[in-house]
């Protein structure tokens, strides 16, 4: 399987109490990093058996040579994938907050669907 696109570094703060105010600061119980984009699309490729190969753009960072390793490690090919010196993967942040909010074991996410086909007149959107 050949995947394109581009590759995230995807930071994952977990045990965060709160959403931070801008400017303020948190501790959060642990850090987990992990690779994103169409990375992810390799690497579950690749865990299922399929030849893969990973086509997407890498910098001259530590970050970008990871990436490379952890592919190899498991078997993706990256000969397709491009060299750009002086750049760096993009970086995503995410915070696991608390199970308090709208989308805790009590009060499970619903995914909206749009458009929303559940609109009919004088219909109400579900619970």
């Amino acid at each position: 399987m050949l995947t394109v696109g581009l590759t995230y570094r995807d930071l994952i703060f977990t045990g965060v109490e709160a959403m931070p105010l801008p400017g303020e600061e948190r501790y959060a119980s642990s850090l987990h990093e992990m690779w994103g984009g169409i990375a992810t699309m390799a690497r579950v490729s690749a865990a299922l058996g399929s030849h893969t190969a990973l086509a997407t753009a890498v910098g001259s960072d530590p970050a970008s040579r990871r990436l490379l390793d952890d592919m190899a490690a498991i078997g993706v090919d990256t000969s397709l994938t491009a060299h750009h010196e002086g750049w760096s993967l993009p970086v995503t942040v995410a915070m696991s907050l608390p199970t308090t909010g709208p989308c805790s074991p009590s009060r499970p996410h619903r995914p909206r669907i749009w458009p929303p086909t559940w609109r009919r007149p004088g219909s109400r959107p579900p619970p």
